[in-house]
C-alpha cells in the first residue's frame, strides 16, 4: 500500500485495509475509526458516515454540481444525494441576491 494518500487509486481498491491487505468490513473500519478518535482525543460525536457527509457537502459546495456528487458517492438516484449536499444559509443568501 502507498504511503501517498494523494496517489490516485484504481476503482474498487479499498482505501484501508487490514494487515493482510484484504478489505476491512464495515463494523471493522467503524472499530478502528472509534480507537483512532480516541487516541487523537476527540470527545465530539463524530461517525465513519459523518466524514460522508462532509465529503459531499464539500464536494457540492465546491462544484455546485450535484450529479459529480451522485457519482462520487455511487448512488443511484440523485435525490438519495441531495441528502448528503447540504447548502449554507450564506450561500444560499447569496445566490438569491444574485439572481
Amino acid at each position: 500500500m502507498s504511503d501517498d494518500l494523494h496517489a490516485p487509486r484504481s476503482p474498487g481498491v479499498p482505501l484501508i485495509r487490514s494487515k493482510s491487505g484484504q478489505r476491512l468490513g464495515g463494523r471493522q473500519i467503524q472499530l478502528n475509526f472509534a480507537r483512532w478518535l480516541k487516541q487523537a482525543e476527540i470527545t465530539r460525536p463524530f461517525s465513519v458516515h459523518s466524514l460522508r457527509h462532509t465529503f459531499a457537502t464539500r464536494l457540492y459546495q465546491k462544484t455546485g454540481d450535484l450529479y459529480l456528487v451522485q457519482r462520487a458517492l455511487g448512488h443511484r438516484q440523485i435525490t438519495t444525494s441531495e441528502i448528503y449536499a447540504r447548502v449554507s444559509d450564506d450561500r444560499l443568501r447569496h445566490a438569491v441576491a444574485s439572481a
